[in-house]
């Protein structure tokens, strides 16, 4: 078994919990596109989005031209800085609710198909902060995650509530990629595809092409399929991709924290 811990870019380091900010836009294919040859950085290509990111390894502060990280801690820190007024939390919800009761069609969809009320949970939400404006969702992390929730339930990648800075503009990583196969009996498998230049694991037999079979105490199907029903995807195909992207990558503008700190996962 390997364990990684969970570490803007949020980065679930496979070595510990880390948040890095932004990447540097170069296409990628795989992390080999990525190595810039500096020894200090952690150079990986994003599943999905395909961009190279290169992070600084904390122990190189000369490293140049990466990308900086701090604590999970140090970030949450810093998105309460904005002490969002209840007055401010109310315009929000505001303009949410006009967004989704008069603008946005698909209401009727989300209620008879998805058994949802976006708009019913807005207004339940409101009622919660006014009823106690400092308790748990007085927070300014927990006031974006409720939001995100809210937006995440209606299964629309085109109609998402954003998350001001710091969250955005930060991924949760962890430095590899997963991608599902079939073998010749048709199951479906899930295999390490690329792995970021200069991580390292502490079991030596993790590397590019290992099978997982499991994640978390799950078999790796049922976590995927956990992480696809919690996500934007509207229809089986589109919750696996999301489901398998967010097991190693998430966009913390408009996903949702990782609620687990540490992650471990058993190769075949």
């Amino acid at each position: 078994m390997l364990s990684a811990m969970l570490s803007h870019l949020l980065i679930l380091s496979g070595l510990s919990l880390l948040i890095c900010y932004g990447v540097d836009g170069q296409r990628c294919h795989s992390s080999e596109d990525c190595n810039d040859n500096q020894n200090c950085n952690l150079d990986l290509c994003l599943p999905r989005f395909r961009f190279c990111v290169s992070i600084r390894n904390s122990s190189e502060s000369s490293c140049r031209g990466s990308l900086g990280f701090t604590s999970k801690k140090v970030i949450l820190a810093e998105t309460e800085k904005a002490k969002l007024s209840i007055e401010k939390k109310m315009s929000i919800l505001s303009a949410a609710t006009i967004l989704l009761r008069d603008i946005h069609p698909h209401r009727p969809f989300h209620i008879r198909f998805l058994g949802v009320d976006p708009v019913r949970m807005l207004f339940k939400f409101r009622h919660e902060l006014l009823r106690n404006p400092t308790d748990a969702f007085g927070s300014v992390t927990k006031f974006h995650q409720k939001m995100i929730r809210i937006f995440t339930v209606i299964e629309d990648f085109h109609s998402v509530y954003i998350a001001p800075q710091p969250l955005r503009g930060s991924l949760a990583l962890i430095p590899f990629s997963v991608r599902e196969f079939f073998d010749e009996g048709g199951n479906r498998k899930f295999i390490v595809t690329d792995v970021a230049i200069g991580a390292k694991f502490s079991n030596p037999l993790f590397k590019k092409g290992v099978e997982i079979v499991k994640w978390n105490g799950l078999p790796i199907q049922e976590a995927v399929r956990r992480l696809g029903t919690d996500s934007f995807g509207n229809n089986p195909d589109s919750k696996l991709m999301f489901g398998i992207r967010k097991l190693t990558a998430r966009d913390l503008a408009i996903e949702e924290l990782p609620r687990t700190r540490n992650v471990t996962f058993e190769l075949f």
